[in-house]
This record gives C-alpha cells, structure tokens and sequence, in this order.
C-alpha cells in the first residue's frame, strides 16, 4: 500500500505544474488589475487634496503649482500615494511622483469633466486621468494622447 501513494504522487506532480503554469496569466492579470484601482486610489487622492487645497485659496480657487506642495502644506502626507503600484520602483515623495502633474495654473471651475489635472501612464496600454472635478477614468492606450481624453 505505501509504494502505490508514491506513484499516485509522481503522476499528479506534472498535472500540479501544468495547472499552475496555466494559472499564471490569470494570475498575473488580476495582479495588474489590483495595481490599476490602487493607481486610480492614488490619483482620487490627489484630487482630493487638490480639490480642498484649490477651496482654501478663497481668492483665486487655484490648483497647487506642483504635487509638493499639497505635501509641503499638509494636504496629502502618506508618501505612497505618490507612487504607482505598477513602476518599477513606486515613488515615495511627491518631487519624485510617478504621476505626471497638469495641475499648475488650473481653477476648482475650469470645465471639471474635461480638464486633466494628472494622469499616469505606467500600466502597458492602459492610462488613468484624473480631472478637476476629482474623478479618475481608466483609457486604453500608450500616451495620453491616445486616449481622447480632456477633449
């Protein structure tokens, strides 16, 4: 009876790899997808603190010139939220953000659904867009340009 438990586990060895050789890209994708919302979750952020910092300047309601700022002033401190989960060393500082920042320049007003305030580019063929408004919208393609958006 012993030998008979090793052969059953010499036969079901080869299935093991192949099933988890055929799991990997789905595997993998569902990785990516995960990477994606924590990506989108960091550009809602960032939005969020623009959004307040922009109410605060009662004056003028401007976005930050830049994304130290919202850190220099207390708007956003967790230096994660910087970082896209999909580069391959996520940033931990908002000089080095992996998002590049359009902000500088724009009102709390300026056409909230069509205005691009940041956007990151990190994830193959795929480009999220945060607007004024503070809404992040996933894109397929390679630059901003390829996906339409703000226009």
């Amino acid at each position: 009876p012993g030998l008979r438990g090793y052969v059953v586990v010499v036969v079901r060895l080869p299935a093991m790899v192949r099933m988890a050789a055929m799991m990997r890209p789905a595997l993998d994708h569902a990785r990516e997808e995960a990477r994606r919302m924590n990506c989108a979750g960091n550009l809602r952020q960032i939005g969020l603190a623009s959004i307040m910092y922009a109410g605060d300047d009662v004056e003028h309601g401007r976005f930050p010139d830049n994304l130290g700022q919202l850190h220099e002033q207390k708007y956003l401190m967790n230096g994660k939220v910087y970082g896209c989960p999909s580069a391959p060393v996520p940033a931990i500082t908002a000089a080095g953000s992996d998002y590049t920042y359009l902000g500088s320049g724009l009102k709390l007003f300026d056409t909230p659904t069509q205005t691009v305030v940041a956007y990151c580019d990190n994830h193959d063929n795929w480009i999220h867009v945060l607007y004024v408004h503070g809404n992040v919208k996933g894109f397929k393609g390679h630059t901003i340009e390829d996906t339409g958006a703000g226009g």
